[in-house]
């Protein structure tokens, strides 16, 4: 079966904060604490109560000392600016944010990202992915979430297995998240349901659209890239050289201008774009739009000109309609052939509301 249409899923904060993850000021509050908790366990480094810290605040402090090049002096005092990062970080609204004001201070950039790094690990071991002791509505498959609902879209009426990974070519996922939940689980969840062994799912997932602005703690094993580190992992020896896989908003992301690029090629082919837990930052916008689309965009299809036109969809949970007409007008400013439908859910129930538009059929 041939697969015409290309389809965007832009996956934002709000989405993976259904199964247990941050938002981004979850993230910051979580970010304070770690620090403040590196700070507070130098006081007992050389004694045994050090190791009674867990393992995501000692790998971190593991990582500050391996970014001091693990020199005595220079790791007191990057540990002395802690105090400097986390009281301008409580005035901040995201770790991002704060990266960003102070782009030019390498002390605040490799320790506020070794925090994120420890941070998002510790989150991913407690998410439902890992730990479904806290998530009373949620199956072992993540039945009773939105990754549930998606995987099953995205084999419904697939007739075997080489049809679900053509279909997969004209779908791209855009993550804003640090996580990797949603690679995580379309492993599992392929090798459960087509009986793939590891190295056949790691070829279906490494050649998936996916690509993440902001990067990752590490690659999974499955994945491109040479820096692996598992799932919901906290007991590394430090987390130094993960955090260089870490980029913020206007400052990192020219490191990876062609992947980038490729990205929004696709998103501006789309015919269906869908926002999942996605804030609308106007920097965030201004990534995925780099160039206004406009009506006078004609192109050839068959022999035949057209206008394209995109059908966008999006998750505004928690968002006021002053602020929700905002959003959608920048975006048509961006795109003036988009045709925006909103909904007030969260991810899980917009997958019912919109059930008949999520489809690759």
């Amino acid at each position: 079966m041939e697969y015409k249409y290309q389809t965007v899923f832009v996956i934002g904060a709000g989405a993976s904060n259904e199964i247990g993850m941050p938002t981004g000021s979850d993230l910051r509050n979580s970010i304070i604490e770690i620090l403040t908790d590196i700070k507070n366990s130098q006081s007992y480094k050389d004694s045994s109560i050090f190791l009674d810290f867990p393992d995501h605040i000692i790998s971190a402090y593991n990582g500050i000392y391996a970014y001091s090049n693990y020199n005595k002096n220079t790791f007191e005092k990057n540990l002395a600016i802690i105090d400097e990062i986390t009281s301008s970080l409580e005035l901040s609204p995201s770790i991002d944010n704060l990266l960003y004001d102070f782009k030019d201070n390498d002390q605040f950039q490799v320790i506020g990202k070794i925090a994120i790094v420890s941070a998002v690990l510790k989150a991913e071991s407690e998410c439902a992915l890992c730990d479904l002791t806290n998530f009373e509505n949620i199956k072992p498959t993540m039945e009773g979430t939105w990754y549930y609902s998606l995987f099953f879209k995205l084999t419904e009426q697939v007739a075997s297995l080489d049809e679900f990974i053509e279909r997969l070519k004209n779908i791209y996922f855009i993550i804003f998240n640090y996580d990797r939940t949603l690679e995580y689980y379309l492993f599992n969840m392929i090798k459960q349901f087509y009986k793939t062994d590891d190295i056949k799912t790691a070829k279906i997932i490494y050649n998936m659209n996916i690509y993440h602005p902001y990067g990752q703690p590490g690659f999974l094993g499955f994945q491109k890239g040479t820096i692996k580190y598992p799932f919901g992992n906290v007991k590394e020896i430090n987390f130094f050289q993960l955090s260089s896989m870490i980029k913020t908003f206007m400052l990192d992301n020219n490191n990876d201008a062609h992947e980038r690029k490729t990205a929004c090629d696709f998103l501006y082919n789309a015919y269906k774009v869908f926002f999942l837990g996605f804030a609308f930052h106007s920097q965030n916008i201004d990534l995925l739009f780099p160039n206004k689309v406009t009506k006078s965009n004609i192109k050839e299809q068959d022999g035949k000109a057209y206008i394209r036109h995109s059908n966008y969809y999006g998750t505004f949970y928690d968002i006021s309609e002053v602020n929700q007409n905002d959003i959608i007008g920048k975006i048509k400013s961006k795109n003036e052939g988009v045709n925006f439908r909103v909904s007030n859910n969260k991810c899980v129930d917009f997958f019912k509301e919109f059930s008949n538009y999520i489809t690759f059929c």
